[in-house]
């Protein structure tokens, strides 16, 4: 709410009426635009070639694009959690510092946050242990432990500098425990926090969902290139670090994926943390040898089937991923629900 006041304030000088409607609706673009921001910014952080495809399958995903652009500050914390990500994929302790005060500041649930990046410092030492062959010590030793404590003392500072710091932890326990995981009949809750249906789960993040198969695929054909590999045949460490990346951003996907199907609102962490884990998925995928495999099965069949199966199967693609897109449009506008009915 403090957010909003200089909104409001500018409004007022403007001499609009309903200054607080329309601080509102401006402020909900802004806090949105800057969580899509912070997510393009991270995939180029991460080196993800083509981030703005990576950004853009991500916002056609009806559910996300629905609770950034909701006139709350959550769509702040969104953007604070991916920066977590980042940081903790990154090794950045300063921008994981700024990323959780900010969450802590903005937002009850928080704990995500640690919660995340518990599971990517657990990625980090199965993927130096398993992929890099490490020892368990070295491999301890070397995950981004600096990272993890600037998350943990800016969420602590946060909390310390919070208007309603003496409340704050009574209702972490009644959002995120007696709401989100407990599901007490002694708490009213709204439709957001109901269990997510997976087959419209699946439907709604069908974008990634195509583009996660596609990867797969793609792995399938990619052979590991001996430009990948050092003279002693041992793998080069930036390939290393891709793979690592991959199995970091692998465990709080899965976590996001198991609170969405208990609670829908946990839709806007789990697409960000799909698109992250998927973008550097696709780091590891060869593009034109996937390509030139889908052209000689193309080739292989019948022209018939080339004709009919082909269009078909790249039409229902294409309306599965840019269906959803048009969702956001039907529930937000003016003309089917009002601002101030929210």
């Amino acid at each position: 709410h403090l957010i909003t006041g200089p909104a409001i304030a500018a409004f007022d000088l403007l001499g609009a009426a309903n200054a607080e409607f329309w601080a509102s609706q401006a402020m909900a673009v802004l806090l949105a635009t800057l969580s899509v921001m912070a997510l393009w910014t991270v995939l180029r952080a991460l080196d993800v070639k083509h981030a703005w495809i990576w950004t853009a399958l991500a916002l056609i995903i009806s559910g996300f694009s629905f609770r950034l652009l909701l006139a709350k500050a959550s769509s702040l914390a969104v953007g604070a959690f991916i920066v977590v990500l980042g940081a903790m994929a990154l090794r950045r302790p300063a921008t994981a510092f700024f990323a959780g005060a900010l969450f802590a500041l903005s937002h009850g649930g928080w704990i995500i946050a640690i919660i995340a990046a518990v599971a990517m410092l657990a990625g980090d030492v199965i993927a130096r242990r398993f992929v890099q062959d490490d020892a368990w010590e070295i491999a301890i030793r070397d995950a981004p432990w600096r990272a993890f404590g600037g998350l943990v003392t800016g969420i602590a500072l946060g909390l310390v500098i919070h208007p309603n710091c003496f409340e704050i932890f009574q209702f972490l326990w009644v959002q995120t425990f007696k709401a989100g995981l407990l599901t007490s009949s002694a708490v009213i809750q709204g439709r957001e926090w109901l269990p997510s249906n997976p087959g419209e789960l699946l439907a709604e993040i069908a974008p990634l969902v195509i583009a996660g198969l596609l990867g797969a695929l793609g792995l399938m054909f990619t052979p590991i290139r001996m430009t990948e590999k050092k003279d002693d045949g041992t793998l080069r460490p930036d390939y290393l670090n891709r793979m690592r990346l991959v199995i970091m951003l692998a465990l709080p996907t899965a976590i996001t994926v198991a609170l969405t199907l208990k609670s829908a609102r946990f839709i806007e962490y789990l697409v960000p943390a799909l698109t992250l884990w998927l973008a550097s998925l696709w780091q590891l995928v060869d593009p034109r040898r996937l390509k030139a495999e889908l052209a000689r099965a193309r080739n292989d069949l019948s022209p018939l089937a080339r004709r009919v199966i082909v269009p078909l199967l790249v039409t229902l693609a294409a309306t599965l991923a840019l269906h959803p897109a048009s969702r956001p449009w039907s529930s937000l506008r003016r003309g089917a629900k009002t601002f101030d009915s929210y």
